[in-house]
């Protein structure tokens, strides 16, 4: 069986790897389960265990200082970091240090299991034993591994940054060039690091779709968990890649600017039936973005802002008084009557029939 140590300063999360994690069932043994990193290392060196598996925050030694000692001092440890999605700013910085496994808390308990099956094929397939665990240690335990296709996928992403769609090309040739001299396991590992790392800078640029072809980032890394065949991975990162370079070689709207074209399209449209992916679309950008610049900017929720203007429209038609209330709401996009008398009583103080006997009075 593999030996195993876990460390996380949560006791519950702790409590709950002992309990409802079938480490027997997944052909390994659970050692110990620790607090923080300063007793990782010393339970390394006590178990010397085949996977080590790190909550990235913890107190005295995080579980990137724990894996970078690791690293430098028993190389053949396979180390797992949880993360939550804000810690996928490190992954970049986890290569260096060899980590093969990111696992996300907030499905710890289905993707563990799953992660530690994989990782339990490949010790396989290293002809890794109990008998000759002691051999590892002793004859490889200042032996580097290679990381030469996380060094790539860290180049093409800082291309990425930088918008050289030529020199992207370039490194993703590299990248199809030496992919297929890894394993599957390698592979994906790079492939989950590539993903990680466009959704930071989607994020970081204001759209946090993740791919070229509107992909969750989870899902995006389940397609490449799945799949066994390379030529697709590699499809999916080419694909990544130019949409997130395309896109930014685009003019980039300044916050100001957008601010000026959702009111521009917010004039025109807002007796219709506005969504905010309608919005969205017209003003090239991305919806949650959107939503969230248009209240740091105006002070006022996007749809507040549709609502007051569909508002007023309708008090100048009750006005006017050539208009039933349904006729009015369905003029201003909602076929909702109710909803349309409930809005108006909210930026009114009135019903739309109290409205209309006060404004006859």
């Amino acid at each position: 069986m593999w030996k195993v140590i876990v460390a996380d300063d949560e006791p519950f999360i702790r409590e709950a790897l002992k309990e409802m994690i079938p480490w027997d069932e997944l052909g390994c043994h659970l050692a110990e389960a620790l607090k923080n990193g300063k007793e990782v290392v010393n339970a390394v060196e006590k178990y010397k265990p085949d996977i080590v598996i790190l909550d990235i925050q913890m107190p005295l030694m995080t579980g990137m200082e724990a894996a970078q000692w690791i690293h430098e001092n028993y190389p053949d440890i396979v180390v797992v970091l949880l993360t939550a999605y804000e810690d996928f700013k490190y992954a970049q910085q986890a290569i260096v240090f060899q980590v093969k496994r990111y696992v996300i808390k907030s499905n710890l308990f289905e993707d563990l299991p799953k992660a530690l099956e994989e990782i339990s094929e490949e010790l396989k397939k290293d002809n890794r034993s109990e008998k000759n665990r002691t051999e590892v240690y002793a004859g490889q335990k200042n032996k580097l591994n290679d990381n030469e296709l996380n060094k790539i996928v860290c180049n093409i992403i800082s291309c990425m940054q930088s918008g050289e769609e030529n020199v992207c090309m370039e490194e993703m040739q590299k990248l199809r060039s030496a992919i297929r001299d890894y394993s599957d396991s390698c592979i994906r590992s790079a492939a989950i690091l590539f993903i990680s790392e466009c959704h930071r800078l989607y994020i970081e640029y204001g759209d946090d779709e993740v791919t070229g072809f509107d992909m969750e980032q989870e899902d995006a890394i389940n397609l490449i968990l799945e799949t066994k065949r390379i030529i697709e991975i590699e499809d999916c990162l080419e694909s990544m890649m130019l949409s997130f370079v395309r896109k930014k070689n685009k003019k980039i709207q300044t916050a100001d600017e957008l601010i000026d074209s959702i009111n521009k399209f917010i004039e025109k449209n807002y007796t219709k039936k506005i969504s905010l992916d309608l919005i969205a679309d017209a003003v090239h950008a991305n919806r949650c973005y959107i939503s969230r610049i248009y209240k740091e900017r105006t002070g006022e929720k996007l749809f507040e802002t549709i609502n007051r203007k569909k508002i007023e429209i309708a008090r100048k038609y009750i006005e006017d008084g050539k208009m039933r209330v349904y006729e009015i709401a369905d003029s201003i996009g909602w076929e909702d009557t109710a909803y349309f008398s409930r809005v108006f009583k909210k930026y009114t103080g009135y019903s739309p029939k109290e409205y209309e006997k006060l404004y006859r009075r």
